[in-house]
């Protein structure tokens, strides 16, 4: 329900060159303009963007530097942005170089693009290794953190938003901290999960919610079937791999990131709301004697203080005395902050990078708020020439504040409800004022704040890693990463945030354990500077175990409302429980790439998996992909063309699945009910649900073809 826009209060990078030591610290400081995204004057900029040859670039990135406003170029180069006085433009176009121009006092700036040569040899993660991106034979998009974190932004998915084409990311948001949806090419499941499958460092599995733009490095999308098959099971919606920021041999380098933002509800406006006071009491006099005439009644009659007329086709005139629009009571502006510290450095052996992150952001909607704390570690260790470790390690924890009921029902409240706080602390309600055709709600205010619904979350993911370099251009690299979340649910209703008037209460824990074993044989060599192989041969164990946990009180039972726990309260013996469930994953998979002289290019991979989520009759998936690529460019009919640098042909096949389907959905569930043996009502088990041993797996195939220019 809210659409962020930012005021960037600074961005302060430091650079301190130095021994790591305090000394270090007065060598170099590096403080950046301050820029604001606020209430300063805009001036409307147009132009257009065109290649070294002067044809026009369709689709080319213009924003402001340091900002969340920008545009993209329309099939004629040209485009048009309002921009804030005094800003930098920033033209970019993949395959193109980037350009920064101050806008100055100019109104019209044509900009020409020079081709991004060096971009071809560019290294790109696609699961399991790296390519060059001129070796791709499949659809794979890449974005590089060179300014990602300098904009006014504290989710690392939303600097993917109109840079990738294919990828839908949606923002709308009604809690604070709430992650958006990302869907790539489009959805491809009826009933499971369309979600991307995300890799952080290796770790499959992982959320955006757990990461800081800041502390990435750059973010690749397998789009199609063929580049997400070694995914397998869990790859049918897309997959998105973020690599995080490494050390670097070197002197240490300390950099401070901070922004200070103001998040704008997204309101109907009060034109878009039937206006209160007369006009109200007008409106709704009309349509209740419309009804009351179909009913055969007669509409000369008061419409209050005379009894002939029915209590339900009445209108007390009270309801033309206030006009208050609940939308603009319930939501208003609301500060987001978002502050990163990092320091990374290291000797030829040892390098490091260690951040911390603290994020607070106030809730467009009343009492919400959403406050996180997270540190990153990465340490790499080089034993000696044939040995080299590394590992991980990423705590956060997270608060929140949520909402109660839909929000839609809170906002819609009658103009003549008064927010305002009664001398005996009470609010009014709709049937204090009319006691019929009106909501039987209570007001929103002590409905909201009277609900103290708090949630906290901890996660934490490690992982260790250990590379191994066998023979020229063979090595191993085996990796065991632990990814544990902790959630705690405390929740209070307040008497007066219930219309039954008593006090309510209930908590829940929630324990998640996920580890995965990953063991990866590679090899890479190119032959007499023509013919190039390279494969990989891998197995992956996972395994999930989980537990929750819930209490819930007697409505009305709690001693007193000062004392929140449960401890306060009876406990609810039909609605407190506790529940166990797990998952394991085994896959083996492979693959192989041949290029030859660079120009005609093949790939092709097979992946099995193993889940115990399916029935043991289709326990097994078996997930194949092959790929060609023919570089034109490459061939002397095309070399002498200066307009043409890089043209590629390619095709692709790929199958991919889903395993999100639930635990043990192919078992006979059995679940409490009620039984009445000789006329007496006991409580009992019974089966819920049918088995079903042929469960297999959601699978999807597809074919891309593709021209890259």
């Amino acid at each position: 329900m809210h659409q962020s826009y930012m005021i960037v209060i600074g961005i302060l990078c430091l650079s301190l060159h130095g021994a790591g030591s305090a000394h270090g610290m007065e060598d170099k400081m590096v403080l950046d303009p301050i820029s604001y995204d606020g209430q300063v004057a805009d001036v409307t900029v147009t132009g257009t963007v065109t290649d070294v040859n002067g044809a026009p670039i369709p689709g080319a990135t213009v924003s402001v530097a340091g900002t969340t406003i920008g545009t993209a170029t329309d099939m004629d180069g040209k485009y048009t942005l309002s921009v804030p006085e005094g800003s930098t433009l920033v033209y970019s176009f993949i395959g193109f170089q980037t350009k920064n121009i101050p806008v100055g006092d100019r109104s019209v700036i044509n900009v020409t693009l020079e081709e991004d040569i060096s971009s071809l040899d560019e290294v790109v993660v696609v699961g399991y290794g790296t390519q060059k991106k001129s070796s791709l034979t499949s659809a794979i998009s890449k974005v590089e953190n060179r300014i990602l974190d300098q904009m006014p932004i504290g989710r690392a998915e939303s600097a993917l938003v109109g840079r990738m084409a294919g990828v839908n990311i949606s923002q709308v948001r009604s809690t604070p901290g709430a992650s958006p949806t990302i869907t790539i090419r489009g959805p491809g499941s009826i009933s499971a999960s369309n979600d991307p499958l995300i890799v952080i460092d290796g770790f499959p599995g992982g959320s955006f919610d757990n990461i800081n733009i800041n502390d990435v490095e750059s973010i690749e999308v397998l789009k199609d079937a063929s580049a997400a098959a070694i995914y397998g099971s869990r790859g049918s919606g897309g997959v998105i791999i973020v690599t995080t920021k490494r050390g670097r041999s070197g002197q240490a380098q300390l950099n401070f990131n901070a922004f200070y933002g103001i998040a704008n509800p997204m309101v109907h406006g009060r034109d878009a709301w039937i206006p209160g006071g007369q006009e109200f009491y007008d409106y709704t006099a009309r349509y209740i004697n419309r009804d009351f005439a179909w009913t055969g009644g007669d509409t000369s009659l008061p419409l209050w203080g005379d009894e002939r007329r029915p209590v339900q086709y009445r209108v007390n005139p009270v309801i033309k005395e206030g006009d208050y629009n609940w939308e603009d009571i319930l939501l208003d502006p609301a500060p987001i902050q978002n502050y990163n510290l990092s320091v990374r450095g290291g000797t030829d052996n040892v390098t490091y990078y260690i951040s911390g992150t603290i994020k607070d952001e106030e809730g467009t909607f009343r009492s919400t708020f959403y406050k996180q704390y997270a540190v990153r570690a990465n340490v790499d260790v080089k034993v000696n020439d044939f040995i080299s470790a590394g590992m991980m390690i990423s705590p956060n924890y997270s608060a929140r504040r949520n909402y109660p009921g839909g929000l839609q029902n809170l906002v819609k409240m009658p103009p003549f409800l008064s927010p305002e706080r009664q001398e005996d602390g009470s609010y009014l309600k709709p049937l204090d004022y009319w006691g019929s055709n009106v909501s039987a709600g209570l007001n929103p205010i002590p409905t909201i704040d009277g609900a103290h619904l708090l949630s906290d979350l901890f996660n934490n993911v490690g992982e260790m890693h250990v590379d191994v370099n066998i023979w020229d251009n063979l090595s191993f690299r085996s990796s065991l990463g632990i990814n544990t979340t902790f959630i705690t649910n405390e929740n209070f209703y307040e008497p007066r945030s219930r219309s039954a008037n008593n006090a309510y209460g209930n908590e829940s824990d929630e324990k998640i354990i996920n580890w995965i074993n990953e063991n990866v044989l590679r090899y890479d060599k190119t032959f007499n500077e023509i013919h190039a192989f390279a494969g990989i041969l891998g197995a992956s164990f996972q395994k999930n175990n989980s537990r929750f946990a819930a209490l819930n009180s007697v409505a009305g039972s709690f001693a007193n409302d000062r004392v929140r726990t449960l401890n306060n309260a009876i406990i609810s013996p039909s609605g407190s429980y506790t529940t166990k469930s797990h998952w394991g994953l085994a896959s083996y998979f492979s693959r192989i790439n041949y290029g030859y002289r660079d120009k005609y290019l093949v790939s092709a991979s097979l992946r099995t998996d193993g889940s115990s989520r399916f029935g043991p009759e289709n326990r097994w998936g078996f997930f194949p992909s092959g790929s060609v690529a023919w570089r034109l460019s490459e061939e002397p009919f095309l070399q002498g063309t200066s307009s043409i640098s890089e043209l590629k042909l390619r095709a692709s096949y790929g199958a991919v699945g889903n395993f999100n389907i639930g635990d043990f959905q192919y078992l006979g569930l059995i679940g409490e009910t009620t039984y009445s043996p000789d006329g007496e009502l006991v409580q009992g088990q019974a089966q819920t649900s049918f088995g079903n041993p042929e469960l297999k797996w959601e699978r999807t195939q597809s074919y891309d073809i593709g021209v890259e220019l």
